[in-house]
C-alpha cells in the first residue's frame, strides 16, 4: 500500500468512528469542537465524511441523516460490536471506491426530515455537514438543506444550533417571516409559545433579518456577535440588540433555568414547557413578584419548592394540578398593603 493509500484509509477509519460516535450520541461540547476541527482541517476529512454517510445509509446501519440521540442502537452496543462496525463501513468505503462508484463520494443531499421532542424531551440531531441542532423540550424543526445549501425551518420550541464552518454554503434558519443566517458558529433561537423570537449568540456572528420583500430587501436586518440578543414577532423587532449572558441563556442543556429578576407569571411560563402538569398562580398579585436564582427543568415539583424558599410562597399539590399561593403568614400581610 503507498502513503497515500495508507492516509485514505486513515483518514477513512478517523471518519467512520466519528459517524459512530455522532451517531451514538457519545459527543460532548468540547468533543463536537475536535469534530469541527477535524472536519475543516483537510477538504478530505469532509470527503471521506460525505463518503461513510452514503455508505451507511447504502449499506441500511445508518441514515443519510443521523439519528436522533438516544435512539441510536449503536448506544446499546458492545464496545466490540461498535468497533466491528466501525471497520465493516471503513472496508465497505474502501471496496466501493476501489470499484469506481464514484458517486457515492459526492456530497450527500440529506433527506427532508422533521425532528420534534415530547415534553420534558431533549435531543441532538447531527447533519451531514457536521452542523449540530440540540433541540429543548417541545421543539419540533425541519431539515430541507442540499449539497448546494444548509436550511431549517424551527417550527416550534428551542434549539441550539452549532454550526460547522462553510463560508461557501450559509447556513440559515427560518422562523416565521424572519430568517437567521450564519456561515460557522454557536446561537440559541426560542420561539416562544406567544410569538415572540429571541435570538442569542454565544459565539461567532449571526444576521437576522425579517424575509426578503418583493424588492429584494428586507424590511429590517441586524447582526449579533457574542453575548448578544435580539428579540422579534411578526410584527417586526419587539426588542433590539442588547448584551447579555448568552452562556445562561444556554443553561437549559444542563438542565437548568437561570432566573435574574423575571417575574414570577414568566417563570411558570418557562416551567410549564417541561411538565403536562398545570402550574396555577391563586393570588394574582404574585404574578408579578420577581425572582433569582437557578431552577431545576429536570424536577418540576423540585423546582418548585425551590420556588417556595426564594419567595413567601405555598405550593400544594392536587392529583395533576400545582397551585401557588401566599404562605398563610404573608398572605395576611399582602393583602393589608
Amino acid at each position: 500500500m503507498s502513503m497515500n493509500e495508507d492516509s485514505v484509509a486513515a483518514i477513512g477509519m478517523q471518519a467512520a468512528r466519528w459517524i459512530a460516535q455522532l451517531d451514538a450520541g457519545e459527543l460532548d461540547a468540547t468533543a463536537l469542537e475536535e469534530f469541527h476541527r477535524w472536519l475543516e482541517a483537510d477538504e478530505r476529512h469532509a470527503h471521506e465524511f460525505r463518503a461513510h454517510l452514503a455508505v451507511a445509509a447504502l449499506a441500511g446501519e445508518l441514515p443519510r441523516q443521523l439519528p436522533l440521540a438516544g435512539q441510536a442502537p449503536a448506544a446499546q452496543a458492545s464496545a466490540r460490536s461498535r468497533g466491528s462496525r466501525i471497520a465493516g463501513l471503513a472496508v465497505a468505503a474502501s471496496l466501493l471506491t476501489a470499484a469506481g462508484v464514484w458517486w457515492m463520494l459526492q456530497p450527500v443531499a440529506p433527506v427532508a426530515g422533521t425532528y420534534a421532542t415530547a415534553t420534558g424531551e431533549a435531543r441532538t440531531v447531527t447533519f451531514t455537514d457536521g452542523s449540530v441542532a440540540y433541540l429543548n423540550t417541545r421543539t419540533r424543526l425541519r431539515w430541507t438543506g442540499s449539497d448546494t445549501d444548509r436550511l431549517v425551518e424551527l417550527q416550534e420550541g428551542e434549539a441550539l444550533f452549532d454550526v460547522a464552518h462553510d463560508p461557501l454554503r450559509p447556513f440559515r434558519v427560518f422562523v416565521n417571516n424572519n430568517e437567521v443566517r450564519v456561515l460557522g458558529t454557536r446561537f440559541n433561537i426560542y420561539r416562544r409559545k406567544d410569538g415572540e423570537v429571541r435570538v442569542t449568540v454565544i459565539d461567532g456572528s449571526v444576521e437576522v433579518m425579517e424575509k426578503a420583500q418583493q424588492d429584494g430587501h428586507p424590511a429590517w436586518s441586524r447582526q449579533l456577535t457574542a453575548n448578544q440578543q435580539v428579540a422579534f414577532s411578526n410584527i417586526g423587532l419587539t426588542r433590539d440588540v442588547h448584551d447579555v449572558n448568552a452562556l445562561n441563556v444556554a443553561k437549559w442543556r444542563e438542565g437548568v433555568l437561570e432566573l435574574t429578576g423575571e417575574p414570577l407569571s414568566e417563570v411558570l411560563d418557562e416551567l410549564t414547557r417541561y411538565t403536562d402538569r398545570r402550574i396555577l398562580i391563586k393570588d394574582p398579585r404574585l404574578a408579578q413578584l420577581r425572582l433569582g436564582g437557578a431552577l431545576s427543568t429536570r424536577d418540576v415539583r423540585a423546582a418548585l419548592v425551590r420556588i417556595e424558599k426564594l419567595a413567601p410562597i405555598a405550593v400544594t399539590e392536587h392529583g395533576e394540578t400545582f397551585t401557588l399561593d401566599y404562605r398563610p403568614d404573608e398572605g395576611s400581610a399582602a393583602r393589608e398593603e
